[in-house]
C-alpha cells in the first residue's frame, strides 16, 4: 500500500485534474441549459468562467500534488544511493584510475592519499 507512494500520488494528481476538468465541463452545461431555458445571455458568460477557471484551478491545483509526489521520488532516490540500498551507476561500480595505479603499485600509498585528498594521520 504504501511502497512507491511517490508515484501514486503522481497518479492521484493527474486524477484530481482530470475530475476536476470533467467537474467544471459538467457545472458549465447545467449553467448553459438553465440560461438557454430562460435566454439568460448573462449566464452563458458565468458557465464559460466556470468551465475556464475550473479548468484552469484544477490544472494548476494538480501541479503541487504532482510536485510533492516528485519530491518523494527524488528524495527516496537520494536515500538509496546515500545509504547505497539503490543499484550504482556505472560510474560508482568502475574503480578509479588511480586506485588501479596503487593497486599495480605504479604510486605509493603516500601519493595515493596525497591525490585524493587524503591527509596523513
Amino acid at each position: 500500500m504504501y511502497s512507491n507512494i511517490g508515484e501514486k500520488i503522481k497518479v492521484f494528481a493527474a486524477m484530481f485534474c482530470g475530475i476536476g476538468m470533467l467537474i467544471s465541463f459538467f457545472s458549465a452545461l447545467c449553467i448553459w441549459s438553465k440560461a438557454s431555458q430562460y435566454h439568460d445571455d448573462a449566464s452563458a458568460v458565468v458557465g464559460l468562467a466556470v468551465l475556464v477557471i475550473g479548468c484552469l484551478a484544477s490544472w494548476i491545483g494538480s501541479f503541487f500534488t504532482y510536485g510533492f509526489g516528485q519530491l518523494i521520488e527524488h528524495a527516496k532516490n537520494i536515500d538509496e544511493k546515500l545509504n547505497g540500498t539503490g543499484t550504482p551507476s556505472k560510474a560508482e561500480t568502475r574503480p578509479s584510475p588511480t586506485k588501479q595505479w596503487l593497486d599495480e603499485d605504479l604510486i605509493s600509498e603516500e601519493e595515493y592519499n596525497k591525490i585524493i585528498g587524503r591527509k596523513d594521520e
